[in-house]
This record gives C-alpha cells, structure tokens and sequence, in this order.
C-alpha cells in the first residue's frame, strides 16, 4: 500500500487484515484457520511457534507470484501443501517422519517451476544488472521460504538485503535500470 507521506513523497506499507491477530493470543490460533492456504507458513501447518515468521513466509511466496503471475503454491488444501513444501524446501526428518514415502511423487508446482525458471530466463538475456538483479531477488525469496521459522530471515534482515537496498546497482551507475530504480526508491520513503 502506498500512503501520502511528507510533500510528494510516499510511503510503502505492508498490511494485512484479512488473517492479523493480537499476538498475545497466538496459543489460542490453532483452534482457527490462520494464513490462506497457499501462504500458509510450515509452522502453521506442523503447529510449531507462531510469530511475525509467518508474515515473511508469506511475503516470500507472494513475492515470486507479483513476478511470474502464478501462485508460488496454488493449492486449496493444507495435506498437499505441506507435500509441496516437503518437495520443495529443506524440511527437518524429525518434522517429516510420519509422512508417506510417496511425497516425492507429488509433482512439482507450476509456480515453483516459474520461480525456478527466472534465473535460466534472464540468463539468456546476457544483462549482467539484471541478472544480478534476480540472484539477490532469488536468494531473499529462499531466505524468506526456510522451513523452521528461528532460521528465517526477519523483517529487519530483509530490509538490510541486497535486493531491497539495491547496493549491487553501484557497479552499474549508469545504466536504465539504476536510474529507473533509484527514481522509485527517491519516491519511496520507509515507515518504520
């Protein structure tokens, strides 16, 4: 969202109210269905410790759905989404040990192959920045995507990454896509 800030400057805000509660009564959330299904965080589904981990899970599965257009996970139950985190994402045994074997016969997701895809795509294209671009994109979206939540990347990590502050554009200074993202980054103001 983005919201007037001081002249014509605008702040950037991530909100959510469809699925937001008071985290003092999160010992009270497994009753209830929390997160759609297609964000919904490997500790929601393996009733693990709840906290704001579950907001960058889902930031990390929306992020590759704005880029591709399809859902990084299009499921509408939560048995075949946890297959498919088990298919896609390092998963610790000892989570994992009362599944069946046949998990790895579920087929991969349409969107997880897109996400896959981006970096052969842009390969293809020889652009050095872009490229570039896209690891660091790739790699904040894997570091939002870890299964245990205590080794998942935090809102304040995530601000500090490459790919949000855009550090890697310095070796290009001159080229479109710096003076294209530093114009929105000018626009943009951080509210935190």
């Amino acid at each position: 969202m983005f919201t007037s800030g001081s002249g014509t400057d605008l702040q950037v805000k991530i909100i959510d109210f469809g699925w937001a509660f008071d985290m003092k009564n999160v010992h009270t959330m497994y009753q209830k269905q929390i997160q759609a299904i297609p964000y919904r965080a490997p500790e929601v589904c393996f009733q693990g410790s709840l906290d704001h981990g579950l907001d960058m899970w889902a930031l990390g599965c929306i992020m590759p759905e704005i880029v591709t257009g399809i859902k990084l996970f299009d499921v509408d139950e939560e048995q075949l989404l946890i297959k498919m985190i088990i298919r896609t994402r390092p998963v610790p045994e000892y989570l994992i040990s009362d599944y069946p074997t046949n998990v790895y016969d579920t087929k991969l997701p349409v969107g997880w192959i897109q996400f896959q895809n981006l970096h052969h795509d842009v390969i293809e294209q020889n652009d050095q920045q872009c490229c570039e671009d896209i690891k660091w994109f790739m790699d904040l979206v894997y570091q939002m995507l870890v299964v245990m939540p205590d080794t998942r990347i935090t809102a304040v990590e995530a601000l500090a990454h490459p790919f949000l502050t855009i550090m890697h554009f310095i070796k290009y200074p001159s080229t479109a896509m710096t003076k294209n993202n530093t114009k929105l980054m000018e626009s943009c103001k951080l509210d935190i």
